[in-house]
């Protein structure tokens, strides 16, 4: 009997685990062309609850149905999370191939504070069936969180949908009217900001367009550069980045950000490293590490930062 019962719930479990697995399927969209408004929430990624990223989603989104097709419309907006504005900056959806895939931005009119760039308001992405929940990634790029997207679920409540005149799909008309994003321009100059990292570079910097992610390192990931520095030594470590767009999301990645296209820079440029809890007074050493070697770097010291100028270093001592 023992034996039975175990049999039992392992198959239950892994019944359980599996159609956590299983893809949806696309089915005709059972709808009349026209708008639609229905209810949405931020759904987390396992337990039956919202996400705390919820509070950055609009509650209700919109559908565009034509011949049985349809675009489902979702807006955000900005939250605080431990004193830190976020909203956010991609949505990556599940579809029938398994495959999660970037939902198309637009409206570039929300404004977080110390970001030059402007966000997103709305994101658009095809409806593949009717299915009341839908598997995503969100990318809110705000630092507690990291810079890898975080699994969760769009609800859609099927239950409530209602059917309005085009005047009313206000979130339709933003993304087809709203700002679009400002094209990548290599001939101009411009200033990048990540996490109180900051970088300036002049024109012919770069070639194509890029997103700049800076991080203190802690952890394992700071002790590899801090192991040759005496104990009593109060030493902090940063990464740089210059990345590619991400289109896709297959699921099984250990590391999403690492399948980033590498964007090197072609000139020098002036970064900007947060002073955090040193002063201009304290007798600081700037390290770059370039190919395993560390160097010595010049610096001054500009506001509440420590200011050099690099080409090829991402790690920074």
């Amino acid at each position: 009997k023992i034996y039975i019962v175990l049999v039992i719930l392992i198959t239950l479990t892994n019944f359980v685990f599996a159609s956590g697995d299983l893809i949806p399927e696309k089915e005709e969209i059972n709808l009349e062309d026209g708008y639609y408004e229905i209810p949405v929430k931020l759904w987390h990624s396992i337990e039956d609850k919202e996400s705390m990223g919820n509070k950055a989603l609009i509650q209700r989104a919109e559908i565009e149905v034509r011949n049985k097709e349809a675009n489902l419309y979702i807006g955000s907006d900005k939250m605080e999370y431990m004193s830190i504005t976020a909203s956010l900056v991609n949505i990556y959806f599940q579809k029938e191939d398994g495959i999660y895939h970037r939902a198309e931005a637009g409206c570039f009119d929300l404004e977080v504070p110390k970001e030059k760039d402007k966000r997103p308001e709305v994101f658009k992405t095809s409806l593949i069936n009717m299915d009341g929940i839908t598997k995503v990634y969100l990318d809110p790029k705000v630092e507690p969180m990291g810079d890898e997207p975080i699994r969760a679920r769009i609800k859609l409540d099927f239950n409530k949908i209602n059917k309005i005149n085009e005047s009313e799909a206000t979130l339709i008309k933003k993304f087809k009217d709203g700002p679009k994003k400002p094209e990548f321009n290599p001939k101009e100059a411009g200033e990048v900001q990540n996490k109180n990292l900051i970088v300036n570079y002049g024109p012919d910097s770069f070639k194509e367009e890029f997103t700049f992610y800076g991080n203190k390192l802690s952890g394992k990931e700071a002790e590899d550069y801090t192991k040759d520095f005496d104990k009593l030594d109060q030493v902090n470590v940063f990464k740089i980045e210059f990345l590619g767009q991400l289109d896709e999301i297959s699921g099984e990645e250990k590391n999403i950000q690492a399948g980033r296209k590498k964007i090197e820079p072609n000139k020098d440029f002036d970064l900007q490293l947060p002073l955090l809890k040193f002063s201009k007074d304290d007798k600081l050493s700037l390290y770059e590490i370039k190919d395993g070697e560390k160097l010595k770097k010049d610096y001054k010291v500009k506001g509440n930062h420590i200011e050099l100028k690099t080409k090829e270093g991402r790690i920074f001592i």
